[in-house]
């Protein structure tokens, strides 16, 4: 395996990792320590505003840095899914209302492609660590804007105009980036 595909297949993996960490402290923790969270986190995995798309995420770790790391990994892992889904469901739209392009697997994995750009796209926003019973609790945001993002789907259609056209010029796109 190239070293370009064993960095995706690794992070993707501690992603998972972290992923099940991560949801099982959320759950546990106890509404006095409610205050632990940062004013900017949303215990929320996912959030988008009138400019931007936000993954957020926490993780522990015996240091500090580190969990700040983690989270920032798995705010990154949450952004691109919640992306994804959102793109799904514009393909899936455009496919009730007979488009057979996008049913096309050429088009799926340009779009999948694109979207998983995400990841490395996004910019870390916010990003803290607090001391949480002798370990460190992380807690971060990464964004990107929704321009940004419009960009990196263009880029990642180039060459495949036509299909950049069918998805950018739908209804469904549109009220994704607004």
């Amino acid at each position: 395996m190239t070293h370009f595909l064993k960095v995706p297949v690794f992070l993707s993996a501690l992603l998972i990792g972290f992923a099940a960490c991560s949801s099982s402290e959320k759950a546990s923790v106890p509404s006095s320590s409610l205050s632990m969270y940062p004013t900017w986190y949303s215990t929320a995995d996912f959030d988008t505003d009138s400019t931007s798309f936000h993954g957020f995420a926490t993780a522990i770790s015996a240091d500090s840095l580190v969990a700040i790391a983690n989270a920032e990994l798995q705010a990154r892992a949450n952004l691109e899914s919640a992306i994804a889904y959102k793109m799904e469901d514009v393909r899936a739209v455009l496919e009730e209302q007979g488009n057979a392009t996008v049913s096309n697997s050429d088009f799926i994995l340009t779009l999948r492609n694109a979207h998983n750009q995400v990841q490395e796209a996004a910019s870390l926003s916010n990003g803290v660590s607090r001391s949480d019973e002798g370990k460190y609790r992380g807690y971060a945001r990464v964004s990107i804007t929704k321009s940004a993002f419009d960009q990196l789907m263009k880029s990642a259609f180039s060459g495949k105009s036509g299909y950049w056209q069918i998805i950018s010029s739908s209804a469904a796109y549109a009220d994704e980036m607004n």
